[in-house]
């Protein structure tokens, strides 16, 4: 085998497993974030505004020192953009996988 044949195909594997590993891991946080768990709050990006109306406490000091609220609408919204935005990473990574797939079974 060639020098060049060699690198393609251990590097298609190394994609492959780094591909494979992405989707998995991705989609069980889509699926995290659809259930809304409590763990990603802080990782979600909740619009500014949304400190107006008071339907759902959230835990710790606001800007200004006291605690604030959220509407419970755009928590939602801020949950199910989280997940599609981990969705359309999956996806990304599945066509890396099936592009490493394809080098693999050429070389």
């Amino acid at each position: 085998m060639e020098l060049k044949t060699v690198i393609i195909l251990y590097g298609s594997m190394l994609h492959f497993v780094i591909s494979l590993w992405g989707v998995v891991i991705l989609l069980i946080l889509e699926i995290i974030c659809k259930i809304q768990a409590v763990a990603l709050f802080e990782d979600i990006h909740i619009d500014k505004k949304a400190q107006i109306n008071v339907n759902v406490a959230c835990p710790g000091p606001g800007p200004n020192g006291r605690a604030f609220s959220l509407r419970e609408d755009n928590v939602t919204d801020g949950y199910d953009n989280a997940a599609w935005s981990c969705f359309g990473a999956a996806f990304l990574y599945a066509c890396f996988l099936v592009l490493s797939t394809v080098l693999i079974v050429y070389y």
